[in-house]
């Protein structure tokens, strides 16, 4: 099938090859088989009686909760995710918004009935758990699971605080579910005329590819297009994204934290100062990238750049489109340093029905890797158009599917997942061993500089731009909680002059670029977006070791990969050989900018 805009219409999901789509028959063979799940994990939740106000009187009680616990965690994330995938492949389906539904009401019930463990356990003095401990050795694999218990001893409610917390989680998904459903189903975009006039319908998949167009008109027309829609809805996108961030402060102040912030990096143990050290560092360092936009304008011969000026490649006629399965030969050998294992796992992932690849009519927008459902292998969502950012989206969430599958195969359940704070460096490490086996291949002179820009291109996105997203989520949370009103205007205008801070005195910011906020469904995850900034630092620290050092360097990331939640993020870091509580990684990662903008230059300057 065709891979580019130009093919038109969008096809419907039965028009897609089933190669190319995920097997969600891997979870269940049939509805009939999850509602069967479904009906399990419910019935599991109905347990919670029998260990409510009794878990807590002898170790072999204690054992049993856990357990329980775990089942219906098992039970449910494969129930979940199920709906979840279904309900992605067309958002617009009312039989699959409904499953969904009922998913995320059976998540929300099991974290109801779940909810007396943790107070009752924290009602225990810390020496009656160490002696359950210590009497049952099954409870051992639990140990750090208790400890990190025991740390948020002053942010645990009681009981019936806790029950009812639980219960206000179905109504603090609404501002999230608002924003989806109007972002991902009901918002359409009209149609434009490429270069040859003619017509392509846009869409969120296909913008980034219509703004990487020549003609200036095809990348303006296009930011009109997708950026007016959301003007049209003014009384939506702003309460919707004020509503998460009174539900975080919410939440934040009934576990009596001092702010938003703290709340949401406490839970990984991350210091706040990691948070405030990276904008302040970053902030620091806005040299390079204004350096960067002064010559992209040059190599552009624009007096000023507008904001769709900025994803044009610089070097043009370079005609690097990748076939899904040449991407997939160039991923495969790119991640060829991280070994036998890593590279069996990769075959694993491209035969056995992890990853749906093309967009289709009604299917969510960019991409993701799933891998909650224990006991069955993850899932990739993708939107494949065909260029260079597309190979090294795939290498980015193969990054996550493999530290998901790594981290079950070796943790028990407990342990299983990861934390969010590590997750972006496993997809960040791919990206840039792929982006460097791909300099090495290339022999064309323009195809390197092009490469080199995608590079530049890479940084400015995850690191300078997501750290001017952080920068106003914090601003979004203290407006709420200092008092003030988070409106339309407010976010549009606090929006402008962080693009214009960021972005520098080359590029003419405009009133329409205001209503970015609105388009970054990452503000309804709770202080996310710095860990792609955080993650990438910490990655091209750790590939300068594993093509430096090899064998040795490459253990140390696998063993990091393998260690779940086993420990804290910043710990399994330092022991991967990477400190992210000082700010030394981000100042290297700008200097790693530097470099490459320094290869780039003479890279341009021999055409």
């Amino acid at each position: 099938m065709s891979e580019t805009p130009d093919a038109g219409r969008l096809p419907r999901r039965d028009e897609i090859d089933p190669a190319y789509r995920w097997r969600v028959e891997d979870l269940f063979p049939t509805e009939q088989a999850w509602e069967e799940a479904f009906q399990r994990a419910a019935a599991l939740l109905d347990q919670a009686g029998q260990h409510r106000g009794r878990f807590t009187s002898s170790a072999q009680a204690l054992l049993a909760c856990l357990q329980w616990m775990e089942d219906v965690g098992k039970e449910l994330s494969r129930v979940y995710t199920y709906a979840m995938l279904r309900h992605d492949e067309d958002t617009a389906d009312p039989h699959c918004q409904a499953m969904h539904e009922r998913a995320s009401q059976l998540r929300v019930r099991a974290l109801q009935a779940t909810a007396f463990i943790r107070p009752e356990l924290l009602a225990l003095p810390e020496d009656v758990i160490r002696g359950y401990l210590a009497e049952e050795p099954r409870l051992a694999v639990y140990g750090h699971y208790l400890d990190d218990l025991m740390r948020m001893r002053p942010h645990v409610l009681s009981t019936e605080m806790e029950d009812l917390l639980a219960q206000a989680g179905d109504v603090s998904e609404v501002p999230h579910r608002v924003f989806s459903m109007l972002n991902d189903a009901d918002l359409t975009f009209p149609t434009i005329k490429d270069e040859d006039g003619r017509e392509i319908e846009v869409s969120k998949g296909r913008y980034h590819i219509l703004l990487q167009r020549r003609d200036r008109r095809v990348p303006c027309d296009a930011y009109e297009a997708v950026t007016s829609p959301y003007e049209k809805v003014p009384s939506t996108f702003p309460p919707a994204l004020a509503g998460t961030v009174k539900v975080n402060l919410f939440h934040a102040r009934a576990r009596k934290y001092p702010s938003a912030l703290e709340a949401a990096l406490h839970s990984e143990a991350i210091d706040p100062q990691v948070y405030h050290n990276l904008i302040e560092t970053v902030r620091a360092n806005l040299a390079p990238l204004h350096r960067y936009m002064a010559l992209r304008r040059r190599l552009l011969g624009l007096d000023r750049l507008e904001p769709y000026d900025l994803y044009v490649p610089l070097v043009p006629d370079v005609d690097l489109k990748f076939r899904y399965e040449e991407a997939w030969d160039l991923v495969r050998g790119g991640l060829e340093p991280l070994g036998a294992e890593y590279g069996a796992i990769l075959d694993e992932a491209r035969s056995g029905g992890w990853i749906d690849v093309y967009e289709n009519r009604g299917k969510r927008a960019g991409a993701y890797s799933m891998g909650w459902a224990y006991g069955c292998h993850p899932y990739v969502l993708m939107n494949w158009q065909g260029n260079l950012d597309n190979v090294l989206t795939l290498a980015h969430e193969l990054g996550h599917a493999v530290h998901s599958y790594l981290s079950q195969k070796y943790q028990p359940y407990i342990y299983a997942s990861h934390a969010v704070f590590v997750a972006e460096v496993a997809s960040t490490v791919n990206e840039s061993l792929v982006i460097q086996h791909l300099l090495r291949r290339l022999d064309d002179p323009r195809a390197r500089a092009y490469v080199l820009n995608q590079q530049l291109e890479d940084f400015r996105g995850t690191v300078y731009t997501q750290v001017m997203y952080a920068e106003f989520e914090h601003w979004a949370h203290r407006q709420v909680e200092e008092g003030r009103p988070l409106t339309a205007e407010a976010m549009s205008g606090r929006w402008r002059e962080l693009s214009q801070d960021y972005w520098g005195p080359e590029v003419e910011v405009g009133p329409r670029a205001g209503i970015g906020w609105a388009r970054v469904p990452h503000f309804h995850y709770n202080f996310y977006v710095y860990k792609y900034a955080t993650g990438m630092a910490a990655a091209l620290a750790l590939v300068r070791r594993v093509l430096d050092e090899g064998e040795p360097a490459v253990t140390r990331y696998l063993d990091f990969l393998k260690a779940g939640e086993s420990d804290y993020p910043l710990a399994l870091l330092r022991r991967a050989g990477v400190d992210m509580a000082t700010p030394e990684p981000i100042v290297e990662a700008v200097r790693y900018f530097e470099q490459v903008l320094d290869e780039f230059e003479r890279a341009v300057s021999a055409l």
